[in-house]
């Protein structure tokens, strides 16, 4: 359809000879038509805004269309000094994966490598890595050779590139998806994916990069590791302003616990403890305490970690980003003291998927699992959180498998496969009930904490931080307010114990 799009030729005077033939006309506006068609079904099938979630999602656009600023100077000396050195994405895939993958061309090595890393993917089409690389739990190094695969190696510093190609004036915008993560409904990213970049920032290595360019790095360590250690960073305030940010502190943790009810975490987190080293503690049956870097280390990764379901493999793969390796009975023994400890937590994934079949063979009926409902309406499974917004799990039916009962689902998915003809379907399983519920109230936090910070300047927010920008004079004094408002309880969550951590910095770090 797109012949009509472009000229037939152009003349030698100049003048452009269009394609003007009655048949195509006619074919165009058959196209158009069914077009008309499709988005009205689709308009007619979708639930309306609620207008809490439309103002809501205005909020969001009006944050989109404020953006952040980034450092050009630095973006452009990342993408120069690759260049100029040769950091192709062969050195780069080379470094990231330890010489395991040399070329974005070689799938089956990708794929067992990401396994290793993260967990099994069931291919590298384009639809499976965008989805992947929306995942909040994704490492970066992982992101990274996803988004070389993505881009079929055509950058080695992927990040700083779109940087200079989406800014407009130092600022680039449109960052979030409102509600693009499917069933939670959390954002997503759009353009620089911001979602996924690593928590270390190499900011005293800025100013090395932009005097002397990539080659002076090596004198610091691994340019690759160095520059993906700028990107964060990268994001800066604007002239005279500074950025504070703020972080909800265990979150995903904390709304396990309070949604299982389990009082022994709960109490730990009412009272300002450390719940690393408290389950430390029980864990190595002595007293754990900051000093006890990597048993901590350990201990932070179960408490973070197992409280939607993992086994052995979830916990080594948490353990092996802080370069933490395990026997497997100490493994093993970490497991099952979280899951004694912590019992009622471990009976609530129970719970939850006993309501869900209940729910299922109990079409219309509303069935609770503590502060959260679920509803089979005979073609959809929704899930009504503690906030009163939904979640739907499409088309969900029973099947039964060698776990016995089960429920799968199928999954949207933004950029399907070339001639797909239905969505991906997912099992239903405990632990990722449990996964989506936490990450689902720990959006609703987010959007609710955005909400009380309206008049404020946001200028961006990642997972569970939130980040505005403030006359510098005025940081000091504004920083308690700021992490105030982000630990309101909202009336819903009453007896979930909300922390937040703030910091003033002129850079995001």
């Amino acid at each position: 359809m797109l012949k009509l799009c472009k000229p037939r030729r152009i003349e030698e005077d100049g003048s452009i000879v269009w394609w003007d033939y009655a048949p195509d006309y006619e074919r165009l506006g058959e196209y158009c038509k069914q077009d008309v068609a499709v988005e009205r079904a689709m308009f007619e099938s979708f639930v309306p805004f609620t207008s809490e979630e439309l103002s809501n999602y205005h909020l969001s656009e009006r944050i989109n269309d404020r953006g952040m600023p980034v450092d050009l100077e630095l973006a452009r000396a990342a993408t120069a000094g690759a260049e100029g050195e040769g950091l192709s994405a062969v050195e780069v895939l080379t470094s990231l994966t330890s010489g395991r993958v040399t070329a974005h061309t070689q799938v089956a090595r990708i794929l067992d490598w990401i396994e290793g890393e993260w967990k099994r993917l069931p291919n590298l089409a384009k639809p499976t890595v965008w989805d992947s690389l929306q995942e909040p739990d994704i490492p970066y190094h992982v992101s990274q050779v996803l988004e070389i695969r993505l881009e079929n190696a055509k950058a080695a510093v992927l990040k700083f590139s779109t940087m200079l190609d989406c800014n407009i004036d130092g600022v680039v915008r449109g960052l979030f998806m409102f509600h693009g993560a499917g069933q939670t409904g959390r954002f997503t990213a759009h353009g620089v994916q911001i979602h996924n970049l690593p928590t270390d920032s190499a900011v005293g290595a800025i100013p090395i990069l932009k005097r002397r360019g990539v080659s002076g790095l090596k004198i610091l360590g691994n340019p690759v590791q160095l520059l993906s250690q700028m990107v964060r960073p990268a994001f800066l305030a604007a002239p005279g302003h500074t950025l504070l940010i703020g972080d909800f502190a265990q979150i995903e943790a904390r709304i396990t616990a309070w949604l299982a009810g389990e009082d022994k975490l709960l109490r730990i987190f009412w009272e300002g403890g450390d719940p690393y080293c408290a389950f430390g503690s029980m864990a190595y049956k002595r007293a754990i305490t900051k000093a006890d870097i990597n048993e901590r280390k350990a201990s932070k990764a179960c408490v973070l970690g197992l409280g939607f379901g993992g086994g052995e493999g979830a916990l080594n793969r948490s353990l092996k980003k802080d370069n933490i390796i395990l026997p497997a009975d100490e493994i093993t023994h970490l497991i099952n003291t979280y899951r004694e400890t912590y019992s009622r937590i471990r009976a609530y994934w129970y719970r939850l998927r006993d309501a869900v079949l209940l729910a299922m063979y109990s079409r219309g009926t509303i069935i609770d699992a503590g502060l959260i409902s679920y509803l089979f309406d005979g073609e959809h499974l929704w899930c009504r959180l503690p906030s009163g917004r939904l979640m739907c799990y499409p088309f969900a039916k029973i099947v039964n498998d060698e776990w016995g009962d089960s429920v799968e689902y199928q999954r949207g998915n933004r950029s399907p496969k070339n001639g797909a003809t239905e969505w991906p379907t997912v099992r239903l399983w405990h632990g990722m009930l449990m996964e989506n519920l936490a990450q689902a109230i720990a959006f609703d936090l987010l959007m609710e904490a955005l909400v009380r910070l309206k008049t404020w300047s946001v200028r961006m927010h990642v997972h569970d931080e939130i980040v505005v920008e403030v006359k510098t004079e005025l940081a000091e004094k504004l920083l308690p307010k700021f992490t105030q408002i982000m630990s309101e309880v909202p009336p819903w969550a009453e007896g979930l114990p909300i922390a937040t951590e703030g910091i003033i910095s002129e850079r995001y770090v």
